[in-house]
């Protein structure tokens, strides 16, 4: 038992910090802050990672991965005034599920259940239209 409460100890600042970023790219505009730079952004990635290395379950390190992969590699380019409406919430919608995949992953880690949350659930806390991207929330 001490060891997990160790563990969850390293764990903590780790997944606040993976918290904090999801919430500075999603509000930074809203709020009047700055969005970060690519350099912040490399930054983030590579401390986190190596955090995650040691400290984050194998449930952690995948979602984090799929979430870098769906933030850094968007599958629409930013010329998407070409783009249907349909594609464009597509593409949120994948971005959003990795965000929310990642979310699930940091509380599971930590020990809550996630028995009887459902895609959208935890988008909702901060996304007034999750609906529209995931319809049957």
């Amino acid at each position: 038992m001490e060891i997990k409460a160790q563990l969850r100890q390293k764990k903590v600042p780790v997944y606040e910090r993976i918290i904090e970023f999801i919430f500075l790219i999603t509000f930074a505009e809203k709020l009047g802050k700055k969005f970060p730079s690519e350099r912040e952004m490399v930054q983030f990635f590579a401390d986190t990672t190596r955090d995650l290395v040691i400290w984050g379950s194998k449930d952690m390190v995948k979602a984090f991965g799929d979430f870098r992969n769906q933030i850094i590699v968007p599958q629409i380019t930013s010329e998407s005034s070409q783009i249907n409406a349909g594609a464009k919430i597509a593409e949120a919608s994948r971005i959003m599920g990795a965000v929310e995949d990642l979310l699930f992953a940091v509380r599971k880690d930590l020990g809550h259940s996630t028995a009887g949350v459902k895609r959208g659930d935890l988008l909702k806390l901060y996304i007034n239209d999750v609906e529209k991207y995931f319809p049957q929330s």
